[in-house]
Formats: C-alpha cells, structure tokens, sequence
C-alpha cells in the first residue's frame, strides 16, 4: 500500500505550477500530521488512509530535493548528494533503534495467549511516543522550510538557465532526444531496481532475521536493523570525503561488489550462525550505502537532472519496490532466502543497465553531448 501511493508523488509535475519551497513545506507539514495521528488510529480504513496521505508526501519530498541539489552545484554536487543520502541515512539509524525499545523481547509468542495480548496492547500504547518524536523532527524541518521561505528564498541560479536553453536548442533539432530517452530509461531501471533492493532491504530484514533458524527476537532484529543502518550511515560518510578524490564509478563498482558479497554470506550461512547474520546484514548495509548517491554523481555530467528525471527515478523505485515486496512478502516467513535472491537479482538487473550505460556515453564522449 505504501509503495503504491508512493507512485503518486509525481512532484516533477506539480512543481511546474507552486514554487519548490513552498511544496516542501506543506510535504513536511503531511509527513509531520501522519506521523503523530498513527499510533492514535483505531481502525484499519483511517490506518490506510493516513499511510496514503504519509506516502503521497514521501513520494513528493523525494525527487525534490534530489533536483534541488543537482540544480544548485551542478557538476559539483556529487559530495553534497553523498552528504544529502548520509542525512537521509543517519535517520534510517535512530529510528529503529528509538522504535526497538519499545518492541517485545519474547521469541515466537503465542498471539492468542492473553498475556501476549497485553504485552501487544502495552507496546501500543507506548508507540505513542517514538511516532510523537518522529513527526516532532518532521515538524522542525517544515519549520527550517518556512523560515528559509521568508528570509532566503530559493531562485533558480542564471547558469542552469543559459544551460536550459542551450538543451532546448539541442532538442528542437531533434538531435538527442533518443538517446536520452535511452539514458532515462536505463537510468529509471537502475535506480528504480536498486531503490527496491534497499526499500525491502529496510522493509523485511527484521522479519527475515526473525524468520531463519537461529531466530532473533523482535527487539534484536530491531537492533540489526540499526546496525545495517548504521553501516549504511558510515559508509555515506566516508562516501562524502571518497568522492571528493574518487571517480563515482568506481565507488560504485565497491559497492557492487559489497552487496554480492553480503548476499552470498547470507544465502549461505544465515540458517547456521545467528552471528554471520549479523555480518552479512552490516556488510550489506555498507554496500548500498553510496550506491544512489554515486550513480546520480556519474549521471548529472551525462543527463540533466530535471523535475522530470527526478520523478521518473523516484516512480520507477516505487514501483519495482511494490513488485519486490508482493515477492518477499509472500514468502519470506517460510522461505526467508527469497530476499537475498531477490538481491541478487536486482543487483544483476543494476549491473547490466549500468554497463549499457557506460557504453552509450563512451559512443557519445566525442560528439560532447549532454543528454537532456
């Protein structure tokens, strides 16, 4: 459900009719409302309802500050993008970990036992608290927005103009149209495939710990999650000062390599030792840590990042995530394998659509185009 509202934050689009800022502001306001009202709902219709208005946000948030940065450094925005997914990253962190402490520790409970019953209806109640803070952070940030809005408004730089209409000039020759609808297609592949491995990643890897052999507990698989997340914020920092002297290809290509590895540990040895669980989960954490960041670092000096672009990518993550999870979602509590394999596969997909890629902007390098 909340990857298929997500589809619809096509903020490239409503951004062409309200000024960013403002649409960012009333986005945070959403996030903030949606975050505090769900542990107050009682039904499961207002349930629905309050994650779609929490997912229509997300999914207008999205794209907008990933263009938004792009269009203020232009060819000098790889770090500031590294530094924008470290944030990103740093909340997926405490998160859990503020969300585990009020998780129970029991082991296979007996939902049916009237004192797991209460245990349920305790952790609840106490919910209240963890979502009050989240949607409090949320709240400040609308609030930094609005302040920002008075005080320093946001006004598209000249250069990103002179460049919009030399592409318009590009593109009304009919020049490069195919080929960047080439870029956009494999680079909507890409990211959409990548942004589905770590939405699921995130989404079922306590129920896969939960779920193998050697069972963790449910507060123990929350903190997992923080050490995957904390492996993804670590490696985000350290993306920040790599890109600074490290080509973003090549990041990329480690952390490729990362996420086969961690897959492998996983598929091979999360059903032996609960302790590999852990190793594979903090290794594969490492792995998609630099992975958008450093794509969209590669891709902004070979494809304009438009709001077109923005929400293309963010769509095309929402949609393969919603079809990963119908898959991981069906099978993961009996076949909890199903997820590494399903990484394996869309690390696959991404490796294909990158080296096309990278074939395509080798046959244009003469030719000093820039596809629109």
């Amino acid at each position: 459900m909340d990857q298929f509202w997500n589809t619809f934050g096509i903020s490239g689009f409503i951004y062409r009719f309200i000024n960013r800022q403002l649409g960012v502001i009333l986005v945070l306001s959403g996030i903030a409302i949606s975050s505090i009202l769900t542990p107050h709902l009682d039904t499961l219709y207002a349930f629905f309802i309050n994650a779609a208005v929490l997912s229509v946000c997300c999914g207008c948030y999205e794209p907008t500050q990933l263009v938004w940065v792009i269009q203020i450094w232009e060819e000098e925005a790889h770090p500031f993008i590294q530094a924008q997914h470290f944030f990103h990253a740093f909340g997926t962190l405490v998160t859990p970990l503020l969300f585990g402490i009020y998780f129970s520790n029991n082991i296979g409970s007996d939902l049916t036992d009237s004192s797991s019953n209460a245990v349920i209806d305790a952790t609840d109640r106490s919910l209240i608290v963890p979502f009050t803070i989240v949607g409090i952070i949320a709240g400040l940030a609308a609030l930094t927005q609005v302040l920002l809005f008075i005080f320093a408004r946001y006004e598209s730089v000249k250069k990103n103009l002179d460049v919009t209409d030399k592409v318009k000039s590009n593109q009304s020759n009919g020049i490069i149209n195919w080929s960047r609808a080439q870029l956009l297609l494999l680079t909507a592949i890409f990211l959409g495939t990548y942004q589905g491995m770590e939405i699921c990643t995130m989404q079922f890897l306590s129920t896969f710990a939960t779920s193998v052999e050697h069972k963790l507990s449910e507060s123990q698989a929350a903190y997992l999650l923080s050490a995957h997340s904390g492996a993804h914020t670590v490696g985000r920092v350290i993306g920040i000062f790599g890109s600074l002297k490290v080509r973003p290809q090549f990041i990329l290509l480690g952390n490729i390599c990362l996420i086969i590895c961690s897959s492998a540990i996983l598929m091979v040895f999360a059903n032996i030792s609960s302790e590999m669980v852990w190793v594979g989960s903090i290794i594969l954490g490492f792995g998609f840590s630099t992975v958008m960041a450093s794509f969209c670092g590669f891709m902004e000096r070979h494809l304009m990042f438009t709001n077109l672009v923005g929400t293309v990518i963010i769509v095309s993550g929402s949609i393969v995530a919603s079809i990963f999870s119908l898959i991981i979602g069906n099978y993961i509590e009996h076949y909890p394998i199903v997820m590494n394999v399903t990484i394996m596969f869309g690390t696959l997909c991404c490796i294909v659509s990158f080296l096309i890629i990278y074939v395509l902007i080798i046959r244009k390098t003469n030719s000093n185009s820039i596809y629109t």
